[in-house]
């Protein structure tokens, strides 16, 4: 695991986890919100309804990220995206960056819902600040 994600521990690798810890640990660095969103998987619509379920433990402190596979889930990401924005008021879209790049279907229901597309990237090599 990396250096600066030690302290990404469980529940980290579930959406079942105990927050209580992490939410002391935010609480006392003065974080008072976090992003939630899935972690991998073949099923996002299901995986979204999880970290639902998480959110809405504390809905105050948590925001829930819609997850979407470009690929997996082309043709549905509109109802994928609706049923997280209007049940369980997610607030951004989170999609695999190394896989695929956004589609015209994920950036026009991501503009016309949120403000937030969060895409992680990965780049081989050293990495140079510009």
């Amino acid at each position: 695991m990396p250096a600066q994600a030690t302290c990404l521990t469980a529940p980290w690798t579930t959406t079942t986890g105990d927050l209580r810890a992490y939410v002391r640990r935010a609480r006392t660095a003065g974080i008072d919100k976090t992003v939630v969103l899935a972690l991998f998987n073949t099923d996002y619509a299901e995986a979204n309804a999880q970290v639902a379920k998480v959110v809405a433990q504390r809905p105050g402190r948590l925001i829930g990220f819609a997850f979407v596979h470009v690929a997996r889930d082309a043709g549905r990401i509109v109802e994928i995206v609706y049923t997280a924005v209007t049940r369980w008021r997610f607030r951004g879209i989170k999609i695999p960056g190394h896989e695929a790049l956004p589609t015209r279907e994920v950036c026009e229901t991501a503009g016309s819902r949120f403000d937030y597309i969060l895409r992680a990237i990965r780049k081989a090599g050293p990495h140079k600040l510009v």
